[in-house]
């Protein structure tokens, strides 16, 4: 009876069909979007890294490097040319002195260069994308970012530095003791000159905008229209200072001491010492040198008297001590500190010592050789190089090139004296004009 109902069953909603052996087809997923790339993206896409506009491919990094500037994202301002005392005798009419500007983007590509009637002075300075500076005896040259010459402006006498504005701009000091300002284009914007006997030792950019200038028992800020907007007195007069600032942090030293600056109530044009290095300054210890970091952080080598030895010290923003480490050996007098771009400190003394540290103080390197050299490349990358003699007397260059945490170093030897040493935006190290590798 079962087997009968099965089979009524089964004729009355008939048989399956045979199936289809085929494979199964996968299931369908959207298309990925396609992925777009920026403006900046797409110049590094046609081969110019960075460059403002596709580069002549016959362009090369110019001879006698003189000065390399970082400008971020991987450009580097570069400017070259030797002066009139550098050069070998000449008879009869010699060469009219020149420098050349370049402009420098990753892999040493060359975005542009041009030639500038005048012996190299002071800078190269100016912002990433706004005009670029560069002075000579006599004369201030301003450069467009695309390397075209907008304008040379006779000067008297230029010094001690140039100052890049934000809105691409420039301000300088005479010798005479103005203080002068031009626009982007080259243009003169206000000249004024300080009522004071004192000379100009320092410039350095407003962190507010415009320049703060310090001389021998003061230091002066005005804004980018040349209205002078805070005064210091600082304790001791000094025949050099130094002085730098960043947003919100403003600092002068000398070997008497480092001060940090600031604005004193809401309104007026007086102004504090809100921190002050050593502690005592300027009736005890001694600044060796000092330098301020990107980052706004403080770094001076000192002494206090009778109390340590040389120190090593960095101060954060708010003025507490973030560490502080011992600076054994010789004294450091005269010697000089500077920060990389991944907060690496680098000393250079004029007995040859060279001396890198990590952003804690740790030390990475500690050396002394002849006409030492030191670049603080991009990634904690740095490079040493000191002048040898090869066996027959020859004189060369010994390069070593180390990575961030100072392993065992890559070697090079070049002959002849050592040329100025500088990264490029990828890391590549180079010596003057040619190119060693990472």
């Amino acid at each position: 009876m079962r087997t009968l109902l099965v089979l009524v069953t089964a004729m009355v909603m008939g048989c399956p069909a045979t199936p289809v052996v085929a494979p199964n087809p996968r299931r369908a997923t959207p298309a990925r979007p396609t992925a777009r790339r920026t403006a900046s993206r797409a110049t590094v896409a046609v081969g110019s890294w960075r460059c403002p506009a596709v580069p002549a491919p016959s362009l090369t990094l110019p001879a006698h490097i003189r000065e390399v500037i970082d400008l971020g994202r991987g450009v580097r301002l570069v400017v070259a040319g030797q002066r009139a005392s550098e050069r070998p005798p000449c008879v009869g009419q010699c060469p009219r002195p020149k420098m050349t500007l370049a402009l420098v983007g990753g892999h040493g590509v060359v975005c542009w260069r041009v030639d500038l009637p005048a012996e190299h002075r002071l800078g190269p300075v100016g912002l990433r994308g706004k005009t670029l500076w560069v002075a000579g005896p006599k004369h201030v040259f301003a450069v467009s970012w695309q390397g075209k010459l907008l304008a040379s402006n006779q000067v008297d006498g230029p010094r001690p530095g140039l100052v890049a504005l934000a809105d691409g701009g420039v301000v300088m000091a005479e010798a005479s003791g103005s203080l002068v300002a031009f626009r982007a284009g080259g243009k003169i914007r206000w000249r004024t000159k300080p009522k004071t006997h004192e000379r100009i030792l320092a410039l350095h950019r407003r962190p507010e905008g415009g320049v703060a200038v310090a001389f021998a028992g003061e230091v002066r800020t005005y804004d980018a229209d040349g209205v002078r907007r805070l005064k210091v007195r600082l304790p001791e007069r000094a025949r050099k200072r130094e002085l730098a600032g960043v947003q919100g942090v403003l600092w002068v030293w000398s070997e008497r001491g480092s001060y940090r600056l600031v604005k004193k109530g809401v309104a007026g044009d007086s102004g504090q010492i809100r921190h002050r290095l050593p502690s005592a300054a300027p009736a005890d210890g001694r600044v060796f040198s000092a330098v301020l970091g990107p980052d706004g952080v403080f770094y001076v080598i000192l002494a206090q008297r009778g109390l340590h030895p040389v120190r090593l010290v960095a101060v954060s923003t708010d003025d507490a001590l973030k560490w502080s480490r011992p600076f054994t050996g010789t004294r450091p007098a005269g010697c000089l500190m500077r920060t990389g771009p991944r907060t690496q400190i680098g000393v250079v003394c004029p007995n040859g010592r060279v001396v890198v540290r990590g952003r804690r103080g740790i030390t990475r390197f500690d050396s002394t050789g002849v006409k030492p050299r030191l670049s603080l490349g991009p990634d904690r990358r740095y490079a040493v190089a000191f002048e040898v003699r090869r066996r027959d007397m020859s004189l060369a260059c010994w390069v070593r090139r180390y990575g961030p945490t100072g392993e065992t170093a890559i070697e090079s030897r070049i002959g002849g004296g050592c040329q100025t040493l500088w990264h490029d935006g990828t890391g590549v190290v180079y010596l003057g004009s040619r190119r060693l590798g990472r």
